[in-house]
């Protein structure tokens, strides 16, 4: 029996696929790239076997997760270039690079490294990995001309007042070519969206190319390049901000009188530098949400964030121990993911299980689920108590990650904060 519509989340994602590191022997060391913290910890202790192009990827992928573009590429170029490098190494050297570029607005240099991926080991690769890539390869060739995305400069303190849409999704308003247009906030989108609709009303430069993204479910979904040359939010003026354009009824995961038109993403949100969100709740008026854009902490105290390519890993405890959950603004609920299931599968019996049907942009699905009644989670020095927490057993969605961090979790303590600079995500107010 189907219990349930889950908005499971909106985000629209690259096509970024996680295979085994190896190191000098070829034997599998551990799955790093959904899982950032794991690369830092292999780098703090090394094996004394570990062949010197692993120990570069795993600087590179170190510098990836803390967002710097120049040392990743340094250090994963010396192992792609490297003839005795394993090619899975290498392979994947270049993915994680392609990534960085790209999600530094080096377009070209994005197209190229995920190009030569393809030419050298796609006939290898999984069927979906290569398709992955492929996508990866469109999107930053489709934008090889364009310049990357800038901020105007100044200060740019001040406080936004935010919407509120249903399911629980946080709006922000933006002005993108001089209109004024309500945006989703969505920690999970690798990019910022808009419908076609939008993008028509808004102006915004639509490329000829045909691309394809992946949504919530891991359907390749058909979609468009658009660049806004101005895009406001509060203090903050961004130029050539890019967007991927879907068809209406992707953009409609609760029914053609719910369309959402617009999503800001990972590099509108990573613009603002450290952002905090704030819900007040006045006597017997509803609660009123915020957002604080202000400058980094001079001496961040939590160094709990990490990304790999566009997607953000914050450290969770869940009761047990500490684990790497996927940050995802636009899923409603908080859950386990099916690695999860798979590795802890004795944390599952006797609980309740259930079929469900989850979706977001682009399609849905149904998946059999087990129930965990109550969950204390822990992010840094704050804990949150979840009811009714999905552990996913099965169904398309990540094999990866062990679990997401939902709206749910986000806002249990009033609000939430994210610093892009300090690498820290807190919960509650400040």
């Amino acid at each position: 029996m189907i219990r349930r519509f889950q908005l499971l989340s909106l985000a629209i994602v690259l096509g970024f696929s996680p295979v085994r590191a190896v190191a000098g022997d070829g034997a599998p060391l551990a799955t790093l790239d959904p899982d950032p913290f794991a690369a830092e910890t292999l780098l703090d202790h090394p094996s004394p076997d570990a062949s010197d192009p692993f120990l570069h990827y795993l600087r590179g992928v170190v510098a990836a997760s803390k967002l710097d573009a120049t040392g990743a590429a340094r250090e994963l170029a010396a192992v792609y270039n490297n003839a005795d490098a394993e090619p899975q190494l290498a392979r994947r050297a270049l993915s994680i690079a392609g990534a960085a570029a790209l999600r530094s607005g080096d377009y070209a240099g994005a197209a190229d490294l995920f190009g030569r991926e393809l030419m050298r080991f796609g006939e290898a690769m999984e069927p979906h990995e290569r398709a992955g890539e492929q996508q990866n390869h469109d999107v930053a060739a489709a934008l090889r001309d364009e310049p990357a995305q800038t901020t105007d400069g100044g200060d740019h303190r001040g406080r936004i007042a935010l919407g509120l849409s249903a399911p629980n999704l946080t709006t922000v308003p933006l002005v993108i070519e001089g209109h004024l247009q309500d945006a989703v906030v969505d920690t999970g989108a690798n990019l910022s969206v808009l419908s076609a609709t939008a993008a028509k009303m808004l102006g915004v430069r639509v490329m000829d190319a045909e691309t394809s993204v992946r949504s919530a479910t891991l359907r390749a979904v058909a979609s468009r390049i658009a660049v806004a040359d101005t895009v406001r939010v509060g203090p903050l003026t961004l130029h050539q901000v890019v967007f991927i354009v879907l068809d209406d009824v992707a953009l409609s995961p609760l029914g053609p009188g719910h369309r959402i038109d617009a999503i800001i993403g990972f590099p509108v949100l990573a613009a603002m530098g450290r952002v905090a969100f704030r819900e007040e709740a006045a006597a017997g008026q509803a609660p009123r949400r915020s957002l604080t854009i202000s400058p980094s902490r001079s001496a961040p105290s939590l160094d709990n964030l990490r990304f790999a390519g566009f997607d953000a890993y914050v450290r969770a405890d869940d009761g047990f121990e500490s684990l790497p959950f996927f940050i995802d603004s636009g899923a409603d609920k908080s859950n386990f993911e099916k690695r999860y299931a798979r590795e802890f599968a004795e944390r599952l019996k006797g609980l309740e299980l259930r079929t469900i049907k989850v979706g977001g942009a682009g399609g849905s699905e149904e998946r059999q689920v087990a129930i965990v009644p109550n969950l204390t989670l822990g992010i840094g020095a704050s804990h949150v108590t979840l009811s009714n927490v999905q552990i996913h057993l099965s169904g398309s969605g990540s094999d990866t990650a062990y679990g997401t961090i939902g709206a749910d979790a986000l806002w249990a303590k009033g609000g939430y904060t994210v610093d892009f600079t300090a690498l820290e995500l807190s919960l509650g107010a400040e």
